[in-house]
């Protein structure tokens, strides 16, 4: 509608709103560079930075996603490795608590109790209220120990 400037300031309104909207990023920032708009350059640089993000945390949740489907299908080596490698990417990614949770669980399916219980307490430690993990640790502490040869 040739109304520039009003757009300019409601999608700065938006960004300040959400700091994560793509799209307002992206249009303000390539508004501001037809104007030759300092700004410009860091709006597009955070829409970059918020892309890439975006892209890791999908790579992530697939990764996490293929190790519960090799878990269905029993095949414990490539579930595990799918999982580490989802943990490896997330850091310290709002979906951490959940990929140890899940890897805990996984391990404890394969009988490695140590790395199970051990993934789990991450999993709390990251995410107090998580009632799957803090259920997978009493059934856990109600089994009898495997004797240490």
């Amino acid at each position: 509608m040739g109304k520039i400037d009003e757009a300019i300031a409601h999608w700065k309104a938006a960004v300040r709103a959400d700091p994560n909207q793509s799209q307002s990023l992206y249009h303000l920032a390539r508004a501001l560079d037809k104007r030759h708009d300092p700004e410009a350059q860091q709006y597009m640089e955070r829409f970059r930075e918020l892309e890439k993000s975006q892209r890791l945390f999908d790579r992530v949740q697939a990764l996490g996603n293929f190790a519960i489907e090799a878990a269905s299908a029993q095949n414990w080596p490539q579930a595990v490795e799918q999982m580490k490698e989802a943990i490896q990417l997330c850091g310290q990614c709002a979906e951490s608590a959940h990929l140890h949770r899940n890897l805990g669980l996984i391990y404890c399916r394969t009988g490695n109790r140590q790395d199970g219980e051990q993934e789990l307490r991450t999993a709390l430690q990251l995410d107090p209220h998580d009632e799957d993990a803090k259920k997978a640790l009493a059934l856990l502490a109600n089994l009898p120990q495997a004797p240490q040869n």
